[in-house]
């Protein structure tokens, strides 16, 4: 993908529609499904997402959750792959939330210059508000199963209209965070140099790596563990790429019950430790994996590179959204935009790298 497609996922520019977006209601939300012969019957829930907006409603479709996209974020094409993906889900007995078609036999929906899905609700045995922060072995292998199976329906087709990986991600991200003008300009060389270096390792650990469908945002946040066993969710951001980043997704974010909290990588000193305490939620996730597919070791030289590129991604991600009234407070809490904060990214990137010898 070119630097076009990330400046449109990340909102360099005014996007249409955005001030609609943000002061969407579920009333709004109904109406749009009412005029698609959808009764409605209540509103269940509002979830509290920062990217989309997000309903539980119960209709005559049952119990669904509507999401509403941001706009500029994905093309109605786009979102078709991602229709695809879940379907295919399906049709292997995954369960999953599919995508609702009303009685118009649209997937996907359009209304006031934005898009949305409906998907089947997935009751769950964990609280969906909330992430689990302590996952038994027995939930990690699990876990670490259904992402296999989801890997082996992934390989099935292509998704034409989704991210595709590439090393020259770290540059075209770079050009993102520069364009948004909240980088202090006297520092736009030095993190340009860090993703020149990013791109570098990547290109060194991902040649010969073969991509496909990969959920690509598989934390702990997008799993619900019921009675029956993990059900993934939330493809917004699923992208064509090596299956090892959604094990990279797997090993953090919660403690694996039984063994130590893993350490914060503050420092140089600290990061060895950071990476050593998520060595157990590995194996055991791999170890689940295995019950289902082949997992190939080589990809594993990979974790520490991504980890490297989803920081730029939450870098142009933070400028992106700087204005939105959703994200004010939580950025300003930690300190975005100032130049303390990306003096403290560019020292996280250079550890990072010397880590692993660039």
């Amino acid at each position: 993908m070119d630097v076009g497609f990330w400046r449109r996922q990340f909102g360099v520019g005014d996007a249409p529609g955005a001030e609609r977006f943000n002061a969407l209601t579920p009333d709004d939300v109904v109406a749009w499904l009412q005029a698609r012969d959808v009764r409605v019957d209540a509103v269940a829930f509002d979830y509290d997402s920062w990217e989309n907006r997000v309903y539980g409603l119960q209709s005559s479709l049952g119990h669904v959750v509507v999401k509403v996209f941001r706009p500029g974020r994905w093309s109605a094409a786009a979102l078709m792959d991602e229709v695809a993906f879940l379907d295919d889900m399906a049709a292997a007995s995954m369960t999953v939330g599919e995508v609702l078609r009303p009685a118009d036999g649209q997937a996907v929906g359009e209304a006031m210059g934005m898009v949305y899905l409906i998907y089947r609700h997935v009751p769950s045995t964990t609280d969906p508000t909330k992430n689990p922060e302590v996952l038994t072995e027995a939930q990690v292998r699990a876990w670490g199963a259904e992402i296999a199976r989801l890997h082996q329906v992934g390989r099935q087709r292509d998704a034409p209209h989704r991210a595709r990986f590439s090393p020259e991600i770290a540059r075209s991200l770079a050009e993102v965070v520069v364009g948004h003008g909240l980088l202090p300009t006297d520092l736009h060389a030095a993190y340009q140099q860090r993703c020149e270096r990013i791109a570098a390792v990547l290109e060194a650990h991902s040649e010969g790596v073969p991509l496909q469908r990969i959920h690509a945002d598989n934390g702990v946040n997008n799993v619900l563990f019921t009675e029956q066993g993990p059900v993934v969710i939330d493809l917004d951001d699923f992208e064509v790429g090596p299956v090892v980043t959604d094990v990279m997704m797997a090993t953090y974010g919660y403690q694996l019950q039984g063994h130590p909290p893993v350490p914060r990588a503050t420092d140089a000193a600290s990061l060895a430790a950071h990476f050593e305490g998520r060595e157990p939620a590995l194996r055991v996730f791999l170890e689940g994996y295995r019950t289902v597919a082949e997992f190939d070791e080589a990809q594993l030289q990979l974790i520490e590179p991504l980890h490297l590129l989803r920081g730029l991604y939450f870098d142009a991600w933070y400028c992106s959204r700087y204005h939105d009234p959703k994200f004010v407070e939580e950025l300003a809490d930690e300190g975005f935009p100032s130049r303390p904060w990306w003096q403290e990214q560019l020292t996280v990137y250079d550890q990072r790298l010397e880590r692993l010898g660039w």
